[in-house]
């Protein structure tokens, strides 16, 4: 899964690209005294991570599967994802308990006090926008990037750094929990091939989160997610039995894998 189209030197000029844009999107709104809720800068900033790709789309470089925009065996894949939120939530909770970090708080604080159109933008920021795009940007390109020329734990580590950088929302304290989220969603991709583990994974997190400031309460999210979950892992069965009773033969392993 390489692309050699994609040099660490344009995925570093990428990432310093995506700093500037960003600080001078903030300077030019402080200066016209505009202030941004959280969700709405949140899709500025996932605007620029997609603008900073687009030389390599008129390039012809730049394609879905190269991203790993890509279909992966559903019941495989809820399987790696419980596993990453596991590991991610027992890493996560011992850093936190080794350096004493206080709770942090919620980016989405005061969220049910905004306006309707505000914590509807802000609720799509968290359960699609940032999932998606920040997967796109920091998994299937600058992770790919770095894997071009590295090995998977440099890679990893390095990515998830750059990627916990970026969230300039949380403490420098509290940003090593979200370096561990970028190496395990990397790991996922590693394994899989595929982002949508890691897209799953990210939006699980972030709409929980939302919802929480919003309603504190998770039910909704928990249980979309959880029929999501039920669904795709028993298609498989599902489907053997249906060919099953059909009289169809079913499909050998190999030519499944083809």
């Amino acid at each position: 899964m390489r692309s050699q189209h994609w040099t660490v030197r344009y995925a570093l000029l990428a990432y310093v690209t995506l700093w500037v844009l960003a600080i001078w999107v903030a300077l030019v709104l402080g200066f016209a005294g505009v202030s941004a809720p959280f969700g709405v800068g949140a899709l500025i900033v996932e605007a620029i991570m997609l603008s900073t790709l687009f030389p390599l789309y008129r390039s012809g470089s730049l394609r879905a599967v190269d991203l790993g925009l890509r279909r992966v065996p559903g019941a495989r894949s809820v399987g790696l994802v419980l596993l990453g939120l596991f590991v991610y939530g027992y890493l996560g909770g011992l850093w936190i308990s080794l350096v004493h970090l206080p709770p942090v708080p919620s980016p989405f604080l005061g969220i049910a006090h905004q306006s309707t159109i505000v914590i509807v933008l802000t609720g799509f920021a968290a359960a699609v926008g940032a999932p998606v795009v920040e997967e796109i940007f920091f998994r299937g390109f600058l992770y790919r990037s770095l894997r071009n020329r590295l090995s998977i734990a440099p890679a990893s580590l390095i990515a998830g750094a750059m990627f916990a950088l970026v969230h300039t929302q949380y403490s420098l304290l509290a940003r090593p929990e979200l370096l561990i989220f970028g190496v395990v969603a990397a790991l996922l991709y590693e394994r899989t091939g595929s982002l949508l583990p890691g897209i799953a994974m990210h939006s699980f997190i972030d709409a929980t989160g939302f919802e929480l400031a919003l309603t504190g309460n998770d039910a909704v999210v928990s249980a979309v997610f959880g029929l999501l979950a039920i669904v795709l892992l028993a298609r498989p069965p599902l489907k053997g039995i249906g060919r099953h009773l059909s009289g169809k033969p079913a499909r050998s392993t190999a030519s499944l894998a083809s």
